[in-house]
């Protein structure tokens, strides 16, 4: 069995990586938020290039995007039109456990106040949760569920003794073990 031998990237280099991959330092890794175009064009070029392919996205890729704009460019954002769940049969349902930010939100409200024999199934929402006074909190053909849809067996119960252990923490004026700012509580989940 081949060691993987993890690449080494300056600090500038990680900065930018950990905006579309969702790690740096394992064989495996997933892509995020880069359009599927340039995901594409990515494989394509590497399949013919001896780069690995962080290496092949730092060395002919990133130019190409806007790294000091957006850094949640995706080409899911809004993806989910009003005009999409207009068309959807008499008494259909719509669960989102994707992305909050895949559902053009304004959009869904209006089609829901219409439609009132549509229900919508949402574990995700962008920004999450709702801000307050949304009409997804009173919408009787919403509901709303606190973003565990892919939990599975225990892990109820492990997010559970997290929340309480921190809760502890606090309480006794410990550090945080899980602490995050504003700013990251704000866009995530």
């Amino acid at each position: 069995m081949t060691v993987y031998v993890a690449e080494e990237f300056d600090d500038s280099e990680a900065d930018v990586l950990r905006r579309y991959f969702t790690n740096l330092d394992q064989p495996v890794f997933a892509l995020v938020n880069l359009p599927e175009v340039v995901k594409g064009a990515l494989f394509a070029r590497y399949s013919r290039s001896s780069k690995s392919l962080r290496r092949l996205f730092l060395d002919e890729f990133v130019g190409d995007l806007d790294i000091e704009g957006d850094q949640t460019i995706d080409a899911t954002v809004g993806l989910i039109t009003g005009a999409h769940l207009a068309t959807m049969k008499a008494g259909a349902t719509f669960i989102n456990t994707a992305r909050g930010a895949i559902v053009r939100e304004a959009e869904m409200i209006d089609v829901l106040q219409a439609r009132p024999d549509l229900l919508a199934v949402l574990d995700v929402t962008y920004p999450e949760p709702p801000v307050g006074g949304s009409p997804l909190y009173s919408l009787p053909n919403v509901i709303l569920t606190p973003h565990i849809a892919g939990s599975l067996d225990t892990e109820c119960q492990r997010m559970g003794q997290i929340v309480v252990d921190e809760l502890q923490r606090y309480l006794a004026g410990e550090p945080l073990q899980w602490a995050i700012s504003q700013e990251q509580a704000s866009i995530m989940a």
